[in-house]
């Protein structure tokens, strides 16, 4: 009776010290958006890593949310630590892509991270990058 005593007091303390090293992959980033101004459709969230990808290539983390309230919040989990750059739409239509007029200026919202934007097109990567170190929170307002 006192070796299985002893056994389970070991055992459970390798557990509890296994359980106190464990740590997640990353950081959360929380995204706030606010500006919201037409109901419909969906608000599409994009995070970049690097200037390599941002802000037509490939995100490390997406969302699509529907466009019900006037601010929005999205989390995105376990994000590695590095730079990185937000870029958004208001996808009003539902048709998946940032509709135009003929000039070429958005005809639905967007919106970028730091709260920066473009002249002729989205901010550069240097404008709009932010650091993750630490589980961090953004709000970003939408341009319409």
């Amino acid at each position: 009776m006192k070796n299985i005593k002893k056994v389970l007091l070991v055992v459970l303390m390798l557990i509890s010290t296994v359980m106190c090293f464990a740590q997640e992959t990353g950081y959360s980033v929380t995204v706030t958006v606010t500006g919201i101004t037409n109901l419909e459709g969906e608000i599409s969230i994009g995070l970049f890593q690097g200037k390599e990808s941002y802000p037509k290539g490939e995100v490390i983390a997406g969302a699509f949310i529907k466009a019900d309230n006037e601010t929005i919040t999205c989390i995105f989990e376990n994000i590695p630590e590095g730079v990185y750059a937000i870029a958004i739409y208001h996808d009003e239509n539902t048709n998946a892509k940032m509709d135009r007029n003929f000039l070429g200026i958005p005809k639905e919202g967007y919106a970028f991270s730091n709260n920066v934007f473009g002249t002729f097109g989205p901010p550069k990567f240097e404008k709009a990058k932010f650091e993750v170190k630490e589980d961090i929170h953004l709000t970003i307002k939408m341009k319409y």
